[in-house]
């Protein structure tokens, strides 16, 4: 939110929180994977295609889950996944809200399931807020008309009005 009140030439910006855990859908089929957290912007930013799933509902609650159709297949084999429930680390239901393509190999974001930014809340925390907390990746998508080397040079002092904020 400090970003798009800050920089009027961004359009969209989108955070990735990588992490892992232990995911199922039978208790044969458990594995760690890697994961990333995201905010519902993700699909808007990124070109990743959205086979299966409401694009503008597939974020809308903590444990929601898009899975890639890698992730799909090894997990739920030729059975429709969409609307079924896996396991994270053997306590936690989450909902499958989405099918996408695999992500492209040359990507940094290597992972083959997207869960909503949601599920890491804490209830009465200000983790979303706290600027001293690392491993988010943020993206910006820009205008066409705007300049990154001045809209870069704007960044430093950004981040210092705003890491102490509470």
């Amino acid at each position: 939110a400090a970003i798009q009140s800050t920089f009027p030439g961004e359009k969209i910006a989108t955070r990735v929180f990588m992490d892992d855990m232990i995911l199922q859908r039978t208790p044969d089929n458990a594995a760690k994977e890697e994961v990333a957290y995201v905010d519902s912007t993700v699909f808007k930013v990124f070109s990743w295609k959205l086979l299966r799933g409401d694009a503008n509902h597939l974020f809308d609650a903590p444990c929601n889950v898009v899975l890639t159709e890698t992730a799909a297949k090894h997990y739920f084999g030729n059975t429709d996944p969409l609307g079924k429930t896996m396991m994270i680390n053997g306590k936690t239901r989450a909902a499958v809200t989405g099918i996408m393509q695999d992500i492209p190999y040359n990507s940094h974001l290597r992972v083959n399931m997207l869960f909503s930014m949601s599920t890491l809340s804490v209830p009465q925390s200000s983790w979303d807020r706290n600027w001293k907390r690392f491993g988010f990746y943020t993206y910006l998508l820009f205008e066409p008309t705007a300049d990154p080397t001045r809209l870069s040079a704007k960044f430093p002092a950004f981040v210092k009005a705003n890491i102490d904020v509470p």
